[in-house]
């Protein structure tokens, strides 16, 4: 076969492709609960740590501002992660006795390769950390220096029988300050949504049990776990959910190096 012909049979199937492929700009995300998303929702956090009662909230966007469909059901996103966390713990015996304010900010790549299967990679996913209140006590106690890192990170899902999403990732810091030997992190999560429950003619009630475990190398293994329970009121791709949750983590910041446990409730918000 002459180079004339190979030419000819690598345009055609370049154009072929092209013909079937489609670039979006501002794409919907197509995934709502999911592991993958739901750490970037709005979050409201009532919980006990001893006999103190604390708050914590999250306000976040998963935004993804382009996207490329290339066959049935396949496509690539290009987009960005950014999420605002802040802890109110008022009790100075408490094991973090300092409001704290955190950010995550991230650029990623999500692909869709079936029904069942989908990935994500983050070149770039920051955290840093501050003080909230600046008051003078607080900056002057022991382990308090503001933090940061970066690391490069990927995830992968997989949904069986439609009810059952099984996810794992794994991340690589290729910058830290002021955190000691912080290297890696690897998790593993599952998020179950039983068939959901028709409530009125516009919305349905999603019950979901989500349960995820970390193991954070920082000096050493740093296994933790989050787990939650309840059920998300769901009007078309948008939703209010009201669950339970238990964690026993090192702090999601890094803030104090420390591990943080609790139990409450929380509030969740899908739109």
């Amino acid at each position: 076969m002459n180079i004339n012909v190979l030419t000819a049979l690598f345009f055609a199937a370049f154009f072929s492709f092209c013909s079937a492929a489609e670039l979006i700009i501002f794409p919907d995300q197509p995934k709502t609960l999911s592991s993958e998303t739901m750490q970037y929702s709005q979050m409201l956090h009532t919980g006990m740590q001893g006999d103190t009662f604390y708050t914590r909230g999250r306000f976040g966007v998963d935004f993804p501002f382009a996207g490329y469909n290339y066959g049935a059901g396949k496509s690539i996103l290009l987009g960005i992660n950014a999420a605002a966390h802040i802890n109110m713990r008022p009790n100075s015996n408490m094991t973090f006795p300092v409001d704290n304010f955190y950010a995550v900010l991230a650029i990623y790549f999500s692909g869709v390769q079936s029904s069942n299967f989908s990935w994500r990679f983050y070149p770039v996913y920051h955290v840093s950390a501050h003080l909230a209140d600046g008051y003078p006590g607080d900056i002057l106690q022991k382990d308090v220096v503001p933090v940061s890192s970066e690391m490069i990170r990927g995830e992968i899902y997989y949904k069986f029988f439609d009810v059952l999403e099984v996810s794992a990732g794994y991340g690589w810091y290729y910058h830290v300050c002021a955190q000691k030997h912080l290297t890696g992190r690897t998790d593993l999560s599952l998020l179950y949504t039983p068939r959901p429950v028709n409530m009125l003619p516009s919305s349905k009630l999603q019950p979901f049990v989500h349960a995820r475990l970390e193991n954070v190398f920082q000096e050493g293994n740093n296994p933790g776990a989050d787990i939650s329970a309840g059920a998300f009121l769901m009007r078309g791709r948008r939703g209010f959910g009201l669950s339970l949750r238990y964690f026993n983590r090192l702090h999601s910041s890094y803030y104090f190096e420390k591990y943080e446990k609790g139990w409450g409730a929380e509030y969740l918000f899908i739109y």
